[in-house]
Parts: structure tokens; sequence; C-alpha cells
């Protein structure tokens, strides 16, 4: 990138301001040398390493991770980081770390799973307080794949993880009615700005489980009364195993109501629901529109016994 030297400096060259690092810190990831800039500025220094580190634990396997890390560095520092830095960055820290507790943020647990862990997965009953979130990620070569020609007058791209949090109740309180779950995911709302993962809760009965959610999406990215095209994507086990598509226009008020993954919804709540993640891509049809918005879902499910009044 022509923004950046590939000069390097010994740790104890800088000083703790201008690398933003401890000795501590140090230590633990193994680094020994700055990657800096024409300023001899460090381009990985401790806040930013930290941001990184902690993004990637908590993001783990999702799809377009290292996208997401980036934008959520510039969220927590304002500094902006490309998502192949990140990778780059990444594979260098699973090097050089020595620090056990750092390097289950640096690799994909999933993929260490014994067969006793797998068989319990397997086993676990609806009946169970809660069950694992597990979100699949697309291919690792989608994550930074080069723009084709087209791609480069692409409009920009809003990407955002959503967890649907749904709170199961084992009685059917609601006698008289039987309505699929509705969702609002509201991307203006600031606390969900600073947040990796957006967590969507919702309530519903075993009846309604099987129905498909209808989720209303709230973003300023959405042009008014525009016609977009939606594509859900399921994915399971990193591949695609079912895909829908159709037409939604926008309100007045940038909201956007679609049902999601209506044919499959079933499919994914019998077949362990934490094995799924569904890429949903909102793709602007009219040539004036600003963005395009692409949500990252996983479902995580909590059973509970309902409440009644005496």
């Amino acid at each position: 990138m022509s923004d950046f030297t590939v000069d390097t400096t010994p740790v104890s060259g800088l000083d703790d301001a201008r690398s933003g690092n401890s000795r501590s810190t140090n230590s633990r990831t193994g680094r020994k040398t700055f990657k800096t800039d024409k300023e001899k500025t460090a381009i990985w220094p401790g806040l930013l390493e930290r941001v990184l580190i902690e993004a990637r634990g908590r993001l783990q396997r999702f799809p377009k991770r290292n996208k997401l890390i980036s934008k959520y560095i510039y969220d927590v520092t304002g500094k902006n980081r490309s998502s192949k830095q990140v990778g780059s960055r990444i594979q260098q820290l699973r090097t050089t770390c020595r620090d056990p507790e750092l390097m289950r943020c640096l690799v994909d647990l999933t993929r260490f799973e014994g067969p006793s862990d797998r068989a319990s997965t397997r086993s676990a009953k609806p009946g169970s307080p809660t069950t694992h979130v597990g979100p699949i990620s697309l291919p690792a070569e989608s994550l930074d794949a080069p723009l084709s020609p087209s791609s480069t007058i692409a409009q920009p791209t809003i990407s955002k993880s959503i967890c649907i949090d749904m709170t199961v109740l084992d009685e059917d309180w609601r006698h008289n009615t039987r309505t699929a779950p509705c969702l609002f995911i509201d991307l203006e709302d600031p606390a969900s700005g600073h947040n990796a993962v957006t967590d969507v809760p919702c309530t519903v009965t075993q009846a309604e489980l099987y129905l498909a959610p209808v989720s209303t999406i709230r973003s300023f990215d959405l042009d008014k009364a525009a016609r977009y095209r939606v594509t859900s994507t399921v994915y399971c086990n990193e591949m695609a195993v079912y895909s829908h598509s159709s037409e939604c226009v926008t309100s007045y008020d940038c909201r956007l109501t679609t049902s999601l993954v209506p044919a499959f919804w079933s499919e994914v709540i019998r077949k362990h629901a934490h094995a799924f993640t569904i890429l949903q891509s909102i793709d602007p049809m009219d040539s004036l529109a600003s963005a395009k918005v692409d949500l990252i879902y996983s479902v995580r499910l909590q059973y509970q016994s309902a409440c009644v009044s005496p």
C-alpha cells in the first residue's frame, strides 16, 4: 500500500507514547519490532492491536470477518486499517504469540472441537437452557477477494452482524394468536454502532418458533421509496445450502421489511439453529441509490417456562 513503508523499528527504539504499547503486552504477543510509517509511528501500536485482538476474539468465524474487524477498529479508535492489513497482522500474531489467552482470540476455536464436543452439540435437546452460538464463515478467499472492474464503481457496502436472541416459551400463552416473530433492526441506534454484533431480542411460543421472522430494517443508508433486491443465503459448514431473493421498496422513513428465508426457516430451527449463518444482501435496483447493506444473522435459542399470573 502506498501510504506505508516497510520500515521496521525495534521496540526499544520507540517510546510508549509513539508505539502505544507496553513491555508486558510485547511479551504476550512476542513483538520485537514495529512496522512504521514515514514518521516512524507504529502502524499497529498497542491500542490498535488490543482492539484488533478483541474484535477477532468476538467475531471468530463470521463471514467477511476482516472487513468487520476493520470497521470495528475505526469505530473504536478512529484509525483506518484495511481488511488486508487486518488479515496480515492476525497471521503475524498467530506466529509470534505465546500467550494462551490471546491465542484463543486468534484461532478459530470451532476447528479444534473434539468428537465429544461435536457429539454433545448434536445431542442437545430443545429443553436445554441455552444453545451455543456458532456462526459459520464464508469461504476464506471471499474475505479479501480482489475487486472486479465492475465492482470498483459499485456503491459502498454497509455491513452489520446480527444475533437473533430468541426466547422460546414452552406454553402457548397467546391462545388466540399465532403470528410470525417480528424483528426490528435499527442500524441508526447509537448503541448498535459501537458493537461488533447487535443482539435483537425476540420472544416466541413453540408454535411460532417455526414461522419465518419478519425483519424490519431502519437505515439512513437506504434511500426513501427506493427499490432493492433482497437476497438471503443460508450457510452451514461453510457451504451455501439455500438462497432466496425478492424485491422490496423502502418506506419514506428509510425502513425496509422482508421475511427472513420463509421457505427454509423451519429447517434452520429443526437442524440446530446455531450451526447456520444467514447472509442477507440488500442491493439497490435504482442507479442513484446510495448504498447496499449486508446483514449477517446468527441465531441463539433460549428455552424457558412461561410465567402465568394466578
